[in-house]
């Protein structure tokens, strides 16, 4: 019952490769078999971000050493300034929590769980918007999974 010798078990016995996988597989799942139900691509979709990060946030990050996990200086030799500082990356994190979202409704569109979407930058050559027009296309159709779908899982990761 030692959260330490947990962390240790976790990280020596290779778990995060089988947790990993397992979340991936619950982002992909619903976008693979097309899954009418938006609660089930809702459901599966936050399980599976919230496994594949928990495996690598909570033992500590893959590659890395304890020793550099833990070291307490906070520029790295040769710079002025800390590059992982919150204020560094809040603008990367916002703008990869917007990506995520709008993935997210391209995708409900193309797994049919919503109506429409809304988009104010493309035309379009026949009555749907340009967006509707590009994800509904040949060549967005050739792919077995949508499209959309896929772009968020990116943003996930």
């Amino acid at each position: 019952m030692d959260p330490a010798k947990g962390k240790l078990l976790f990280a020596s016995k290779d778990c995060v490769v089988c947790h990993s996988i397992n979340g991936v597989w619950l982002l992909a799942a619903p976008l693979v078999f097309w899954t009418p139900d938006a609660a089930v691509y809702a459901n599966d979709s936050l399980i599976g971000a919230l496994l594949v990060a928990l495996t690598i946030l909570i033992p500590m990050m893959p590659g890395m050493s304890r020793e550099g996990m833990m070291d307490d200086t906070d520029i790295p030799p040769g710079w002025t300034y800390c590059p992982s500082t919150y204020v560094q990356r809040l603008p990367i994190i916002a703008l990869g929590v917007v990506g995520f979202i709008l993935s997210r409704i391209l995708s409900a569109y193309q797994l049919g769980h919503i109506d429409g979407v809304w988009e104010p930058f493309f035309s379009s050559p026949v009555a749907m918007n340009g967006t509707e027009y590009i994800i509904t296309s040949d060549v967005s159709k050739a792919w077995r999974i949508a499209d959309g779908g896929l772009g968020a899982m990116s943003y996930m990761f």
